[in-house]
This record gives C-alpha cells, structure tokens and sequence, in this order.
C-alpha cells in the first residue's frame, strides 16, 4: 500500500513546490506555422489547421521559428518584418518535406517602390529555402520585377535550394526596364553582409538591362556558390560597384562565387541590345577582392567578364581560378573596359583555368579579350585550346600596360604556325612570333594538352596521363586547389589548367550529370520534351528538362554505389535508371540517342492497362475549348482527345516501369 501512495505523494510534492524553483518552460519553446491554400488565417496555423496565407505566418513567426509552406501555388508577394537573432536562430520560410509551394506572380501588378515576390530590407538572420517563384512579369518602363530581393543592410541572410524562373520585364524601352530574378542591394551606410545564396536554379528569365543574379553596393562576405543558371537574356552572376548603390563603400567586396554551372546566357534577342552578344556569364563590373573559382560557364556570349563600367573607376584583386570555360559566342575571358569611356581592371589575377573553343561566333575576340585599361594583371597556368578561328588573345589597346602572360598552353588544331594573336592592336601570326615580338608567355608551351573527352555534351577536360600540361605551371602563381578538390603539389610542380592530374577518381567531390530525355510521340507541338522531372532517388535533387529534353543536374556527390535517376512526367511511364555510378561528370542518353520516356499512364500506376484507355475515352471527342479537355490526356497535343491518344497507348499495351531497358551509365 505504501509502495501505491508514493508516486502520488512525489508529484504533490512537484506540484506544490515547482514554483518555487521559478521554472519558465513557455520562454523557450519555438513554434513553427503551417500554409496550406487550402487553409484559413483565422486558423491557428498548425499542421491540421494551417494558415492560407504566407503574409499570415510571417506576420506570427518569432526568431527560431520555421514557416512550412505545404504544396500548391500561393499568389502573393512576401515582406520580410522580422528578423531572427544570433541567440535565438534564424526564421526560415520553407517547404514542407517533400513538397512543392510556388509562388506565382500570375496577375499580380509590380510597383514602382522597391519590392519583390520575396523582399526583405534591414532584416537579418532569415532563411528562404525550397520554393518556386515564377511569373513576375510587368509590361511598364519603371517597375523592376524581382524574384527575391535583398536590400538594405540586412545581414544573415540564407538563399537555398529554390527554383526562379519566367521573372520579365517586357517594356517597350527595354534600356530602361530591368528585371532580376535574385538581387541584393547594399544601399545603406552599414553593409549588407554574410549574404549566402546557394544551391538555387535560376532560368528562362527577361531580364532587360539587368542581371538575373545581382549582388550591387555596400555589400560584403557573400557566397554565391553551387547554382544552376541558364537560358536567360542577359547577365547570369554580376556582382558590382560604383552605381551609387550606397553613399558609402559602393562596391560588392569580400565575396566568393564558386561551384555555379551557368549556360545558355545571351542578350542576342533582348530589345535592350538588339543582336548584340554582350551577356556574361559571370560578371565582375567594378567590384574588388572576389574570388570567382570553380565554375562551368558554357554557350553564353562571355564567360566570364572582369571590368568597370564607369570611367575613373576600377575593378580590383579579383582571383579568376580554376574555371572551365568553352562554346562561349564571344570570348571565355574578357577584362578592362569596354570601351575608353568606361573603367579599369588592375591588379587581378586569372590562374589555372581552361578555356576551350570560345569565340564561335568568330567576331575577332578570341579566347581571350583584353579590353581598355587593363594594368598589373597575371594570366598564368591556363589551357587555350581555340577553335577553328586561331585566335587566342585579343587586344587591341596600346594604353593595357604590366600584365603578366606566362606558363600557359596554347593549341589550335591548325598548329602554333597559324595560331593568331591581337596586341596592342598589332596582328600576329604564330606563336613564335607572338612571344618575341611581346615578351610575353616565355615558359609557355603550343602542344595539345590531351583532354579525356571532347565529344560528349559535356565535355570531360581532365587531362590524360603525359599530358605536356601537367607540372608545366608555375607555382609561385597557382590556385591552391584544382576544380575537382585536389590540392595542387607546388613542391613537384602544378598542372595548367583546372584539373590537377589525377588518376583515380575523387571522393570529397561533385560531378554533373546531364542528359537528353524524349517523350515517344509523334507530335509537331515544340515543346512535348519540356517538363520532364528527372530526379536523385536518394538525394532528392531534382531538375526539369528544356524543350530540346535536355537537363543538367550540377553538383552531384561522388558515388561509387550507384544513385538511382526516376524520370518522370504526368500521364507518362515513370522510368528509373538504378546503380548509375558518378565518380565522373556523367550524361545519359544524347542528342541522336535520347533516353526514351513511354506515354499512356493516365492514371500514373505504373503499368499501361485498359483502366489508362477507359480513364481517355471518358473524354473523347473532347476539344480544347470544352470544360471536359483535359490536356494531359491529349497525348499528341492536336487540340482533340481521339482515337490517335488511345492508339499511342495500345502500342506499348502492357508495358510497366520494370520493362525499360537498362541503361548503363
């Protein structure tokens, strides 16, 4: 009996004395909010009675709180009113796991004050992380759409892992319209600082004048690392100063800007430029003390840009490492300003990177374009493989003085004898010539540096086993680290170009995995090989293929076990491709060869059985002006749902996800 009265004396005793030793539980306990839009703002905000609006929660969050935004689409814009702290953590807006919220800008006006789908101003510790944002678009001069938008002097701020994507402006006067799809202004006299912007894609954005990926002002230790930015209207990365963005200190400094893929950037099309090809893919304009390594900048107008666009002005100290840069309209390499109205670039430096075929559409740029005002910079330990054109370096100034050109590799397949070269506004012909006529490149070698791959879509430009390239650099002037994570050997010498030689693979490292991806129907509709979600089984990491069906998944951890790629689209035959090895930049299928995707699982079941059929001819006949249309059971996109739709499943009845050929990586 006493053993049955002591639990109940122990918590009388709790109970009565707990007061005493003055316990505060309530002070520290965070509470996270849930939307839905299916929910209610005059619900609690929890995960069985979420809010409907994101206003809402963000108005209710307190520091180390978190906003899960459940899947669906959210039209509205989002102001940040709330900071979080050091002690308490950061308040975080994200999705809810394995969910898809989209904010869409469809139908919303954009101002004329500054703002954005997501805009924070003065605030600090606040993280974004895995959202949509699309359709921010305006038809007016002033306004300036922006995806997410950063401005002020706000500090600890973290962009992660979002997809952005269709932000316009379509003004008429496109000089004047600007749009951004990420952009962070440092506009007051305290900077905007330790400013994170990782993991995002950015795409199929118009962008006017301005940039999709801006960093612009008093802003200071920020990373750009790790995005995926492509097929875009000007500028992918630019990072800048001298705009009188801030009264003070008016220049991006102390940033990195590493690990980003960027394709597919061109302002040829764009009404602010007409036929032009002027957009970078990476773009220092006046900015100072930024590394830019580790990039793969292909198929845009430059590849990467170092200059100053405003006379009496330079940009400084920018490190250029380690980045692969090739298929560029223009030039892979351009610095100083480009034109004698504009500013300087001093004191840079441009080390182990290479550059391959650059300048296709032949303009007389070059591999290389050295532009007005370059002074005091040192381009070593780089490969120059030029294509058809011969041009290696472009420079047409007499006033570019004290640059350093040196222990590089050159090779054209028309041989050092035919090589071109532009100094000084002199032509030369061979490299012979070019070194004794410059000074210039005395320990510098024309020999092909052997790359692994050529061929491929993406091109593999490791270097082969004796290669001349390798310990053919110089190491007082060499990046620490190689694009793949080795540490270079100064002691033994370093390798030119990108890659340190290696001959196994290396584990602490990611790699890219691209690909083409085709839908089985015979359609003329342009687009049928768009939308195809090709995910990172174990990752969850996923990407959508363009309407040419091609995708390119970037950063991809090495894996010698094998990662399992669902590919998949609504009303087709998910198809899985397992032990896809990636100890290498991997691409599955090709432009001649696609991976095939089977059509007809209407009810997404994984096999194409009459229940498929049946769920179509409950629609036939349905055109696409009737409410009975439905789009996706129109298999061929003629407008009609027929026979032709049910015809497209019958030839591959019966088929289910287990009948797909292997593939092997």
């Amino acid at each position: 009996m006493l053993k049955n009265l002591f639990p109940i004396a122990l918590f009388s005793f709790i109970y009565i004395f707990t007061p005493c030793f003055n316990v505060n539980i309530t002070s520290a306990q965070v509470i996270n909010y849930y939307v839905s839009p299916n929910g209610n703002d005059n619900n609690p905000g929890t995960f069985e009675k979420p809010f409907k609006s994101i206003k809402k929660a963000c108005e209710m969050v307190m520091p180390g709180g978190t906003v899960y935004l459940r899947g669906g689409i959210y039209n509205e814009n989002i102001t940040i009113k709330s900071s979080g702290s050091e002690q308490k953590g950061y308040i975080t807006i994200t999705n809810y796991p394995g969910e898809n919220p989209i904010l869409d800008g469809s139908g919303l006006t954009v101002p004329n004050e500054y703002t954005g789908m997501i805009f924070i101003e003065n605030k600090s510790f606040i993280r974004i992380s895995g959202l949509e944002i699309r359709n921010y678009k305006t038809s007016a001069v002033d306004p300036v759409p922006v995806g997410i938008h950063i401005r002020g002097s706000a500090n600890n701020i973290e962009i992660k892992n979002n997809k952005i994507h269709n932000i316009e402006t379509a003004a008429k006067d496109n000089r004047v319209g600007n749009a951004h799809c990420i952009a962070v202004y440092g506009t007051a006299s305290i900077p905007a600082k330790k400013i994170t912007i990782e993991g995002n894609e950015i795409y199929n954005c118009k962008l006017g004048s301005s940039e999709a990926l801006a960093v612009n002002g008093n802003v200071e230790d920020f990373q750009i690392i790790n995005n995926y930015i492509h097929d875009n209207d000007n500028i992918g990365i630019a990072v800048i100063g001298w705009e009188n963005t801030s009264y003070t200190d008016d220049q991006a400094r102390n940033g990195i800007i590493a690990g980003n893929t960027v394709s597919f950037i061109s302002s040829y099309g764009n009404p602010a430029y007409g036929k032009e090809y002027c957009a970078g893919g990476i773009y220092s304009d006046g900015a100072r003390d930024v590394i830019i390594e580790r990039n793969r900048v292909y198929n845009c107008d430059i590849g990467i840009e170092v200059a100053s666009e405003h006379k009496g002005k330079s940009t400084s100290n920018i490190s250029v490492l380690n980045n692969i840069l090739y298929n560029n309209n223009l030039t892979g390499i351009a610095f100083g300003g480009y034109d004698k109205n504009r500013g300087s670039t001093i004191n840079c430096k441009f080390i182990n990177n290479t550059l391959y075929n650059n300048d296709t559409k032949r303009t007389g740029c070059g591999e290389v374009l050295m532009q007005f005002s370059t002074n005091g910079n040192i381009f070593c330990n780089n490969i120059l493989y030029s294509g058809n054109q011969n041009l290696f370096i472009s420079n047409v100034y007499k006033e570019n003085n004290g640059n350093i050109f040196d222990y590089n590799i050159y090779y054209s397949v028309g041989g050092a004898a035919s090589s071109e070269w532009i100094w000084k506004n002199e032509y030369i012909q061979s490299f012979d010539k070019y070194r004794s006529i410059t000074g210039n490149d005395k320990h510098s070698k024309f020999v092909d540096p052997q790359f692994i791959d050529l061929s491929s879509d993406l091109p593999d430009f490791h270097i082969k086993e004796g290669s001349s390239a390798i310990n053919a650099g110089d190491p007082a002037n060499c990046a620490e680290y190689d694009f793949d994570g080795n540490k270079r050997n100064s002691y033994q010498g370093v390798d030119c170009g990108a890659y340190e030689f290696s001959p196994v693979p290396v584990k602490n490292k990611t790699y890219t995995l691209a690909g083409y991806i085709k839908c089985n129907v015979e359609t003329k509709y342009p687009e049928i090989n768009k939308g195809i979600k090709v995910e990172i089984v174990q990752t969850g990491d996923y990407t959508y293929t363009d309407s040419n069906g091609y995708f390119q998944l970037p950063n991809v951890p090495y894996n010698d076990k094998g990662y399992s790629i669902k590919i998949s689209k609504q009303t087709y035959l998910t198809r899985y491709i397992n032990d896809m090895i990636v100890d290498k930049d991997v691409v599955i299928g090709s432009k001649a060869a696609p991976v095939i995707l089977l059509p007809g699982d209407i009810n997404m079941d994984g096999a194409l059985t009459i229940d498929d059929i049946g769920l179509i001819s409950q629609k036939l006949n349905a055109v696409s002006s009737d409410l009975s249309y439905s789009q996706v059971m129109d298999l061929n996109f003629d407008s009609v749902i027929n026979l032709e739709d049910i015809m497209i499943i019958a030839r591959n009845y019966g088929k289910k996800i287990s009948d797909y050929p292997k593939i092997l990586d």
